[in-house]
């Protein structure tokens, strides 16, 4: 699994598929600290998420999986 703010992990999925699992964190800036705090606070979540998708992208509101361009919501 990766962790990243990185858009070329998405583009690489995108076009080869899995593995690896992606977590793709799209908050902004913010702080280490307040960072750490979002994805611990939601990573019970996200782990669930990637047991049937590939991708986990975390955003302000919410959290989207996508899986062989299924889109999951939560």
């Amino acid at each position: 699994m990766i962790l990243t703010k990185d858009a070329d992990f998405f583009d690489r999925l995108s076009l080869e598929g899995p593995p690896p699992k992606v977590v793709w964190v799209r908050l902004g800036n913010l702080r280490r600290q307040a960072l750490e705090a979002i994805i611990l606070a939601r990573w019970p979540q996200i782990c669930a998420l990637l047991e049937a998708a590939s991708l986990v992208e975390i955003h302000p509101d919410r959290l989207e999986a996508l899986s062989l361009g299924q889109e999951l919501k939560e």
